[in-house]
């Protein structure tokens, strides 16, 4: 048997509650600043590794498309990319609506840490490799020159969007 004893007593506050605090203000949408998304909470991740040979343009890639930076390992390893944008087994789980792999083989364990993201496009010179057989969508080609490419038209059409406004 329980020995608990419970009762209900009136309460009453000593202040009333401010009317501001039940007033909520919708300020519309708020800019976020990709670099600052955590890799596990990112909507859309561009993840470059041992096939991205031009760093900066991989970077500015990234921000005109206004992704969140991932990496492989190997990049990782090699200092191109700071350990905590490590995607993978190894790193970080994501889940992201788009997940871009620029120049990414498809390791196993890179595999597994993408396995619950929406759609994956994978940009990489070897047909044959893995990160291209579980692609959604598969560019063969230098990912230098298909990034310059991408952001381009972004650039143009953005561009394009601002002339019509």
């Amino acid at each position: 048997m329980d020995e608990t004893r419970h009762a209900a007593e009136h309460l009453s506050l000593a202040a009333s509650i401010p009317s501001t605090l039940s007033r909520i203000d919708d300020l519309g949408q708020v800019a976020v600043d990709p670099a600052g998304v955590a890799l596990a909470e990112a909507e859309f991740i561009l993840s470059g590794g041992n096939g991205v040979k031009e760093w900066d343009a991989f970077h500015h890639a990234a921000k005109v498309l206004g992704a969140t930076e991932g990496a492989s390992r190997v990049a990782v390893d090699d200092g191109f990319m700071a350990r905590d944008r490590q995607v993978g087994a190894t790193g970080t789980w994501v889940t992201a609506r788009v997940y871009m792999a620029v120049g990414i083989s498809g390791a196993i364990q890179h595999l597994q840490g993408i396995q619950r993201c929406d759609k994956v496009v994978a940009i990489n010179l070897d047909p044959g490799c893995d990160i291209i057989k579980r692609a959604d969508l598969a560019v063969i080609g230098d990912s230098t020159q298909i990034l310059a490419a991408l952001v381009a038209m972004v650039e143009q059409q953005r561009g394009g969007q601002r002339d019509a406004a």
